[in-house]
């Protein structure tokens, strides 16, 4: 009997990356990334999240935490698999808001832009600094096309944008304090 060898098809790590694996969960919603041990080893996700058994069978119970070089923390699930003939990994992925977010209040860091690109609207999710922070969009010239001051308490904040009367092409998102500035690139289609 001879030793059949079939190519594997899996995800590989990036260096400055660390992985926390989390096997047998009983819910995948509610699992948190606390007290997870995270590695740096570039096959810590791998292929093991799936079997073939006639078809591609994701394994349900298992989630990854993704932590990237600036403490940003990724909940990452699989839930398919094209083959190996297209290459598709498919997963969910959410940011993990909780983590590292009294270490960033002093920043104007924004977390999360969506959609991206976008044509009506976009949602900017972003840790203020100041009580006052300045929200604006400028196009690729500098033009200021939008401007927004928001005041209260410092913290985690939500703001909703309208960008339908924008034309076409690549625009840059501000959020601006006395003493920060962080940029995010949007695309309105």
């Amino acid at each position: 009997l001879g030793i059949m060898y079939y190519p594997v098809s899996g995800v590989l790590v990036n260096k400055c990356v660390k992985v926390a694996q989390v096997n047998n969960v009983p819910d995948v919603n509610t699992v948190t990334s606390s007290g997870q041990i995270f590695e740096t080893s570039i096959s810590t996700i791998g292929s093991d999240w799936k079997r073939y058994v006639g078809f591609y069978e994701i394994e349900d119970s298992l989630v990854y935490f993704v932590e990237l070089p600036n403490s940003d923390i990724y909940k990452l699930i699989f839930t398919g698999f094209g083959g190996m003939t297209t290459g598709d990994f498919i997963f969910t992925r959410e940011q993990v808001f909780a983590t590292g977010l009294e270490t960033n209040l002093i920043e104007n860091k924004i977390l999360n832009v969506y959609p991206n690109p976008a044509s009506e609207e976009v949602n900017v999710t972003f840790v203020r600094a100041d009580n006052e922070t300045l929200i604006n969009i400028v196009d690729l010239t500098g033009k200021e096309v939008f401007s927004k001051q928001i005041n209260g308490v410092k913290g985690m904040t939500q703001e909703r944008i309208d960008v339908n009367h924008l034309t076409k092409g690549i625009y840059f998102l501000n959020i601006v304090s006395s003493s920060n500035r962080s940029t995010q690139k949007i695309i309105i289609k």
